[in-house]
């Protein structure tokens, strides 16, 4: 099969991440040869990347996984990596609790946070361009407007809005990545944004500042869907199978068992039973779906809103408002964010369901028009945090290679492929030779 004109090109990282290739043909780039088996545990969109990468450098691979993407009707439970929101937001996301818990040496800080995003929405760009037809709706990408509000002037600083500020300037300074950027920085610049949807004038008075910019939003389901058959088609090898105990206590056994020289570990939650790991924990989310497809009095939306989660006049953190249209005809309204919630027990007149609902529909009054999706109306799930940030390093127990990607947060969308490279890059550090500490300090200097 031909490669030509269905190769994506990400260039060299601004963090270390060596340039790479991927093909979205159904054969790797480069065919399997003298590169070992890499072992990749987990079928979320993190280890699926993970396994789309090491295919196309070469690598045989076997994915393990609990469970995996449901595939046929949709109608079933769903992985975390379906339930997101999957709308790519510039580091610091602004959905809730900061990604960024705990930036030191050794563990990823707000810069490759950011070059991790802007590596995932290079390639989201390239796979929209690249796709077309059914294989674009296949994927699910689409690259839309998005709208952010704020509640406090981005050009007057004060305690309520660093944050904010900050983001924004790293941002202009990305702006050559991140496509058409513009800002909103007054009442006249703001109202034919809010005009578009009729944001009603409470809210037009409580919001100063705004900036517009295309981003990836990813319908999950396909997206999930594709990556699962486009890795099988590759070669890699899906097993569905339940580790128990410890990974460093049987990481040798299962080296053995698969053949393979290398573990990657994409588990996501998991990782807190799997490896130990103390600092991760679930924060709960839900979201409703919201049929966009003109068959009802509601007119269908094309660009996403977001008024990100910030500290309000009073000083108190206020709630996000989440208006983000799929290309599937769904609209996703949300979100809520609940921190060490473990039971997936919301019900849509659920108390925190109804005030998230009410408060979009405070922002957008047309949405109290608009159907639920019958058959899916309310997806919730939890998303996999760490104390320490995202957790790509390797890891420096174990004799034999294994690197950890996981505790993506509510980001793992946004983060997936840069974090993908870097989880590829680790491993082919140590396979070159080099400790795990040694490696670990290469992407994570001092």
């Amino acid at each position: 099969m031909t490669h030509n004109g269905r190769v994506i090109s990400l260039p060299e990282g601004k963090e270390g991440n060596p340039a790479i290739k991927l093909s979205v043909a159904s054969e790797p780039l480069i065919k399997p040869g003298t590169l070992p088996r890499i072992l990749v545990i987990g079928g979320g969109v993190s280890g699926l990347m993970t396994a789309w990468i090491l295919l196309d450098k070469g690598y045989r691979v076997t994915v393990i996984s609990k469970e995996w993407a449901w595939t046929k009707d949709f109608q079933r439970s769903r992985l975390t990596s379906q339930i997101a929101g999957a709308l790519w937001e510039y580091p610091p996301g602004g959905c809730g609790l900061t990604e960024i818990e705990s930036p030191g040496g050794g563990w990823a800080t707000i810069h490759h946070y950011r070059e991790w995003s802007l590596e995932s929405y290079d390639f989201y760009k390239q796979l929209d361009s690249l796709l077309s037809g059914r294989l674009r709706t296949e994927f699910g990408v689409a690259i839309k407007k998005l709208n952010q509000f704020f509640y406090h002037d981005l050009t007057a600083p004060n305690e309520a809005n660093t944050e904010d500020i900050e983001k924004l300037e790293a941002l202009r300074a990305d702006s050559d990545r991140v496509s058409n950027l513009q800002e909103q920085k007054n009442k006249e610049d703001l109202a034919p944004l809010f005009d578009n949807i009729r944001v009603p004038k409470e809210w037009r008075k409580k919001l100063k500042y705004g900036y517009t910019h295309d981003a990836p939003i990813i319908n999950t389901d396909k997206a999930m869907v594709y990556l699962m058959a486009l890795v099988e088609s590759k070669g890699a090898e899906l097993e569905t199978k339940e580790l128990e105990g410890k990974l460093q206590d049987q990481g040798s056994d299962l080296l053995e068992e698969y053949k393979a020289q290398a573990i990657i570990n994409a588990t996501g939650l998991g990782a807190k039973e799997l490896v130990g790991d103390t600092d991760v924990y679930p924060v709960r989310g839900a979201i409703k779906r919201i049929s966009n497809d003109n068959t009802n009095r509601f007119e269908a939306m094309n660009e996403a809103y977001l008024v990100p989660a910030q500290v309000g006049d009073d000083k108190e953190p206020t709630k996000v408002v989440f208006l983000v249209p799929r290309n599937d005809e769904t609209l996703i309204v949300g979100s809520i964010i609940q921190r060490n919630s473990h039971q997936l027990n919301l019900q849509e007149n659920s108390p925190d369901v109804e005030v998230m609902w009410d408060r979009a529909c405070s922002f957008m009054p047309g949405l109290d028009d608009a159907p639920t999706v019958p058959w899916y109306p309310l997806a919730q799930g939890l998303r996999p945090f760490t104390k320490k940030n995202v957790k790509v390093r390797a890891d420096d127990i174990q004799v034999k290679p294994l690197i950890h990607n996981y505790g993506h947060g509510g980001s793992g969308w946004t983060l997936a492929v840069g974090c993908a490279r870097s989880a590829v890059n680790l491993l082919e550090l140590m396979l070159s030779g080099m400790s795990a500490v040694e490696a670990n300090a290469t992407l994570y200097p001092v």
